[in-house]
């Protein structure tokens, strides 16, 4: 039961529809049925259960899943879309009018969004498991961004990416401190770097989320790509 309760299963019933047996898990209102194939065994119960909790724990990697590839898809997006500005001149730090101000605002703020939807799948008690992670050449740029969300976006780590500067005042009168933030964007080499890992971690998931269908019993479109779209 603990092993349900961890893969989200809210509740048991009975299978609803009349004429077939089988149980029904929901997972808060969605409902996920296994059929009856245990009326012969020994011990049913026991082997009802046994066959719920591997059907609620791949319904559960199911749904890490196909949060994560639709969160990959859009991150790529999100870094095309720096790497577009970077290529226009954003930042331009000799223009201080208000348009590129605002813009500089919003692409930290695009930045911040794109490194925290990356992590998500990799932080806290509903991460990917394990087997799930980045491997091999793909781990290079995964480490950078976790590295990023930890010292710059979500937590207040000592870092040169993000640092109180002091400004020089100019003007009569005695002199002032001025002190403002300087926070080092991510370039544009790392950039198409998340672009490419992004669209292959969303190949990978895409591949598992496919499977997972097929042996949940799930309506799928889309076919199989294959470990040659990974690039790992």
């Amino acid at each position: 039961m603990r092993r349900l309760r961890r893969a989200g299963v809210t509740s048991i019933a009975p299978y609803p529809v009349p004429g077939f047996a089988g149980l029904t898990m929901f997972f808060a209102d969605f409902p996920i049925s296994i059929d009856n194939i245990w009326s012969d065994s020994a011990s049913p119960l026991a082997d009802a259960l046994d066959e719920a909790v591997a059907v609620a724990e791949r319904w559960d990697v199911l749904r890490r899943l196909h949060s994560a590839l639709m969160d990959m898809d859009q991150v790529a997006h999100a870094a095309r879309e720096l790497v577009t500005a970077k290529e226009r001149g954003w930042p331009n730090v000799e223009d201080e009018t208000k348009e590129i101000r605002k813009l500089n605002v919003l692409g930290e703020v695009l930045e911040t969004g794109m490194v925290t939807m990356y992590a998500r799948h990799f932080t806290g008690d509903r991460r990917l498991p394990g087997r799930w992670w980045p491997r091999g050449k793909r781990k290079l740029v995964h480490d950078r961004l976790i590295e990023r969300r930890n010292t710059v976006v979500a937590h207040a780590d000592e870092t040169t990416e993000r640092k109180l500067i002091t400004l020089p005042t100019e003007g009569d009168g005695p002199p002032v401190t001025v002190i403002a933030e300087a926070r080092q964007p991510m370039t544009e080499d790392d950039l198409r770097e998340v672009v490419h890992h992004c669209k292959a971690m969303y190949a990978r998931y895409s591949d598992a989320v496919l499977q997972l269908k097929s042996d949940l019993g799930i309506a799928a479109s889309g076919e199989i790509l294959g470990a040659s779209a990974y690039d790992e």
